[in-house]
């Protein structure tokens, strides 16, 4: 186990902490409209300034990973239980291809047993459950997605079976144009939290 158990709040001040650095120190990114894997990158890097300490049993911050323990990393997602959840209208403004699939209805029933990469997880390799799962994180540039929305809710989601992941914190993190001011919504034991306050300052300084 990692030598300090975070509480959710604390979790959450540290993902909006990291976010914050890297507007601060990366805003170029945004304006060039980078791709979403170099924006998640580098918010991991600063995570990994935050969780990862010298000496001890220290978390790991990784991207795209799709291990659990030695395993592969997959979903125990039902579209039934979470997509359906969401209006059409969300699907539609996403654009991203699993959206259109899904309005198109040429997805499958069923995601579970698929293989999944989250953004950026905070955790403790070769580990598995809530004393080492951390945060997971979703990352769209500018819309809300979905389906990112529905593996939140998976992951987040606390029972007792072999399927549990049991991440603390979900977050969906987005930067909606034209102002690119980042937006969180959280994720906790399979649901959202909308009323979750937001440590984000309300005037950060933005390359125009």
């Amino acid at each position: 186990m990692a030598d300090k158990k975070y509480s959710v709040t604390e979790l959450q001040q540290k993902v909006e902490q990291a976010v914050i650095e890297f507007m601060k120190e990366n805003p170029s990114l945004l304006e060039l409209d980078a791709h979403e894997q170099t924006i998640s990158h580098r918010i991991a890097y600063y995570l990994e300034k935050l969780f990862c300490k010298s000496g001890g049993e220290e978390l790991n911050v990784d991207c795209e990973y799709n291990k659990r323990v030695d395993a592969y990393k997959r979903s125990n997602i039902d579209l039934n239980k979470y997509l359906k959840e969401y209006p059409p209208e969300e699907f539609k403004n996403c654009h991203c291809y699993k959206c259109k699939q899904w309005l198109k209805n040429t997805f499958p029933e069923t995601l579970y047993k698929k293989p999944i990469r989250p953004d950026i997880l905070v955790h403790l390799r070769r580990h598995n459950g809530p004393d080492h799962n951390q945060v997971v994180i979703e990352i769209k540039k500018a819309k809300i997605c979905p389906f990112d929305k529905s593996k939140l809710q998976a992951l987040t989601e606390l029972d007792k079976s072999e399927e549990c992941y049991g991440y603390q914190l979900g977050v969906f993190l987005y930067f909606p144009v034209p102002e690119r001011k980042p937006r969180f919504l959280y994720f906790c034991d399979g649901k959202q939290f909308p009323e979750m306050k937001v440590f984000f300052p309300v005037e950060l300084p933005i390359a125009g």
